[in-house]
């Protein structure tokens, strides 16, 4: 069980909080890698990947992630840099959440040309691709329609082999195949659908994992794999 601590606090205070999670015995710690959020776009936001630094030096057994990084305004080379780094700074316990970004500020604020849900998927396919390349090796050439590398270097490469964890956002048939091929999934429930009970919500979840062990099938992938359920509305 892991909880989601907002990059709204000063770094001792998001020190103290990550600590705390460490000592109340919570198996993972995350915070979102967003350059601001909806409702708290006045509010205190700090950037991710500094954050998370302070967290790993607070802690000592307690893993950390980010929940989620979004394509909207990173690219697969630097953020396989940071994801690295964040790595070795935390001796081998960090976990990158990745989704295919939403259509809010962060699609935006870059100047970005709007994608439809479909090319959202696309996109997030690439950038795990990419990503998950970057990190296995020293030394990634790579061409893709949204994406590209030429001779990045990843080098010593991450403490934990052969790459740290990804886990996929996927609530859609098309990212969970991507999930499926990356090793970890995160779902927050069924795609589409408006539960109006707990039970109802909790059905969902369970066509959502017939759905995911279906494709890992057709994929010949081992479903068991790192999957995790957030449950934050």
């Amino acid at each position: 069980m892991g909880v989601v601590v907002l990059p709204q606090y000063r770094h001792r205070e998001f020190a103290a909080r990550f600590s705390a999670l460490q000592d109340m015995g919570f198996a993972h710690g995350w915070t979102y890698d967003h350059l601001s959020w909806r409702s708290l776009a006045e509010q205190n936001w700090f950037a991710t990947v500094p954050s998370l630094s302070v967290a790993a030096l607070a802690t000592t057994t307690l893993q950390i992630g980010t929940w989620v990084t979004s394509p909207n305004f990173r690219h697969p080379v630097t953020v396989a840099k940071e994801l690295m780094s964040l790595d070795d700074i935390s001796d081998g316990r960090f976990i990158a959440g990745i989704g295919a970004g939403g259509d809010g500020f962060d699609a935006s604020v870059l100047g970005q040309v709007a994608l439809s849900p479909r090319e959202r998927a696309a996109r997030l396919d690439e950038f795990v691709t990419l990503t998950d390349l970057l990190l296995r090796q020293p030394v990634t050439t790579w061409q893709g329609e949204y994406y590209q590398a030429v001779a990045a270097r990843m080098v010593p490469g991450c403490v934990q082999s052969p790459r740290l964890p990804l886990v996929v956002a996927a609530n859609g048939k098309a990212t969970m195949r991507t999930a499926a091929r990356t090793g970890g999934w995160a779902t927050t429930g069924e795609a589409g659908v408006q539960a109006t009970s707990q039970h109802q919500w909790w059905q969902g979840i369970g066509r959502q994992v017939e759905r995911f062990e279906a494709i890992c099938g057709e994929l010949g992938v081992d479903p068991q794999m790192r999957r995790y359920l957030s449950v934050d509305a």
